[in-house]
């Protein structure tokens, strides 16, 4: 029974603060206005993630006071959840890259902090420990931008956060139960998002809930570490945004084009912008995540990891090419 109720209520929480959102956002002036980086032609409200944030912290409350184990501090969570509040500043005036930057760098910081030297990159097996901690700041910084480039489009956002979730729900069921169910709380709260945020998007997530879903991901990695499952086997579950983002990324970085201004060359946005519907560009990042997620488990099984893989990469590779093909037509016909 415990372990449905935090999930349960975190999904409530996050389904009536992100109805509230949607009403009062418009009246503080919290509406996404559209840009060049932008799919959305009209304004939308926007601060969704908060409901998210408010349903994993509730979640996470009831689940500290219903059950005795607890093998893991959950204080940085809750203090880079709320550091990450101030980039709800940014939903009124657009905050200088170095200022949110910073922002999360101090979010990041609290999270590394708090970690012990069990994790393979504090140990010094590996890396000297200094470095193993300025490798995790960085994957924390790296990750909070990578969900919010990946953010960008009514759904994908929520629904990767209900997949992930829902992925390393089972992923962490056999080695710590309480981390499990704190997963399956992050899943059910993008779901109370979600059902908002499903096309047409009543409400966007912004930053707020974009940083948080990135750098909570990344924390489970790497407490997860020290539980049994090593740090890549978890973020394999991210695999569809960690390749989507790299790959523009370095796309751009070869053009010697500016990495800070708003942008339309994420393949999600090609797919989009070449006649694929909202609604099936998500279902197309559904099953390319769910793929990489029978990868994680493939991994961490040591069972059927090169068909696992394979496919994968074959999905991939599939998917890139006939976007980009698409994406050329496009070009060609305008």
């Amino acid at each position: 029974m415990n372990a449905i109720l935090s999930p349960a209520i975190g999904l409530v929480v996050a389904l009536v603060a992100t109805r509230i959102m949607i009403s009062l956002a418009p009246q503080l002036g919290l509406v996404d206005t559209p840009n060049e980086r932008s799919i959305h032609a009209l304004p939308v409200a926007t601060l969704g993630g908060v409901g998210i944030v408010l349903g994993v912290f509730v979640s996470v409350i009831v689940q500290v006071l219903t059950t005795d184990a607890r093998p893991v501090s959950l204080w940085p969570l809750f203090g880079a959840g709320l550091i990450l509040l101030v980039l709800i500043k940014d939903e009124w005036q657009a905050l200088a890259w170095g200022t949110k930057l910073v922002v999360q760098g101090v979010a990041a910081a609290v999270i590394v902090g708090s970690l012990e030297g069990t994790n393979i990159f504090l140990t010094g097996d590996v890396v000297p420990v200094w470095a193993g901690r300025a490798l995790c700041l960085v994957t924390l910084v790296y990750f909070q931008n990578i969900y919010n480039f990946m953010d960008g489009l009514d759904g994908l956002g929520g629904m990767h956060g209900v997949l992930v979730g829902g992925i390393l729900f089972v992923l962490f069921a056999p080695v710590s139960p309480f981390l499990s169910i704190l997963c399956l709380s992050i899943s059910t709260a993008s779901l109370g998002f979600l059902i908002w945020n499903i096309p047409p998007a009543r409400i966007f997530m912004g930053d707020v809930g974009a940083h948080f879903l990135g750098l909570v991901f990344v924390w489970i990695a790497l407490v997860g570490e020290g539980m049994g499952v090593p740090v890549g086997v978890t973020l394999l579950s991210l695999g569809a945004f960690i390749f989507d983002s790299s790959f523009t990324l370095c796309r751009r970085l070869l053009r010697g084009e500016n990495l800070i201004k708003a942008h339309r060359f994420h393949l999600y946005q090609r797919l989009e912008q070449s006649g694929v519907s909202p609604l099936k560009v998500d279902g197309i990042y559904v099953v390319w995540t769910a793929l990489f997620g029978l990868v994680a488990f493939a991994v961490q099984a040591s069972s059927y990891q090169g068909l696992a893989c394979a496919t994968a990469i074959a999905f991939t590779l599939g998917m890139t090419v006939i976007t980009e093909y698409r994406w050329m037509r496009v070009v060609k016909e305008s």
